[in-house]
């Protein structure tokens, strides 16, 4: 890790630390990652990354290929699964939709216990940071082309 993304990471940190959340914010985000790990949910954008990962390069890092708009459509695409989901469960809060998503995966972050998979935790942030999806994609294609078989290294339509 280079050493300005170690302070960005500390300064990131340190901020969550430092934001003092009301008991109302809480219960609401609490709320929505509850709502967030439903079987159900996760089994829809478990589907929808299935269906769109083969057309993400398996091997190369997201930083050193070109980008088509069709991924940063379909990024959008995956982040309006999200979003919805929220909308659908903060009728009531004080949040905007913007801001509950990346509060929530902060929210994770400080309440994950240890050993809780870390699939929801990947997905909300993809949801948040394109580079992060594009690595959640590439993730997602490698485990489906161990499934149909295709485990070659190599290998990349």
């Amino acid at each position: 890790m280079a050493a300005s993304e170690s302070s960005d990471a500390a300064s990131d940190a340190s901020a969550v630390e430092d934001r003092k959340r009301t008991p109302n914010e809480m219960a609401a985000l609490k709320g929505l990652l509850q709502y967030l790990r439903d079987e159900e949910f996760q089994m829809e954008v478990a589907h929808w990354a299935f269906q769109h990962c083969n057309k993400f390069p398996r091997t190369m890092d997201p930083e050193d290929w070109e980008h088509p708009l069709e991924l940063t459509t379909l990024h959008k695409e995956y982040r309006e699964l999200f979003e919805s989901r929220a909308e659908a469960f903060m009728t009531d809060t004080g949040f905007s939709k913007d801001k509950i998503l990346a509060e929530t995966k902060e929210l994770f972050e400080e309440e994950r216990e240890f050993g809780e998979p870390r699939g929801l935790f990947d997905a909300i942030t993809a949801s948040e940071d394109y580079l992060a999806f594009c690595r959640y994609m590439q993730m997602i294609r490698t485990r489906r082309d161990w499934a149909e078989g295709k485990t070659g290294y190599g290998y990349d339509d």
